[in-house]
């Protein structure tokens, strides 16, 4: 109980929830890193495999997403303008999911067909 008075203060304390402090746009609403994107996105795809129990070695899984990303190194041209920094978190968290974990990998990208994911046209 002590623990939870902390935590329920900051709650009582804390900012409303909604764009305080300005008229500015959110930070949401910038372009996405690519490199940031594609690096995170391919990580996951390999936390995924070995989620499935398939025999994966996370860590040159890992390494080998960096390589490719930073030999693709930006948005395909049809990305333009680039994906919005909401719309790359839209589809880091579903493939944080564990429902989605068994979902078909698209071929172009190795994302799995999930909506929140066809970030290009």
């Amino acid at each position: 109980m002590k623990r939870l008075l902390p935590c329920l203060a900051l709650l009582l304390v804390g900012p409303a929830p909604g764009n305080t402090g300005g008229c500015a746009a959110s930070q949401e609403d910038d372009g996405a890193d690519f490199l940031a994107f594609c690096l995170e996105s391919r990580s996951f795809a390999c936390l995924r495999a070995e989620a499935r129990g398939e025999e994966v070695d996370v860590q040159a899984c890992v390494d080998a997403a960096l390589e490719s990303c930073e030999a693709i190194g930006f948005w395909p041209p049809s990305c333009e303008p680039p994906p919005r920094i909401r719309e790359t978190d839209a589809c880091i968290d579903e493939l944080r999911r564990s429902d989605n974990l068994n979902l078909r990998l698209r071929g172009d990208d190795g994302l799995p067909e999930i909506d929140e994911c066809r970030l290009c046209s």
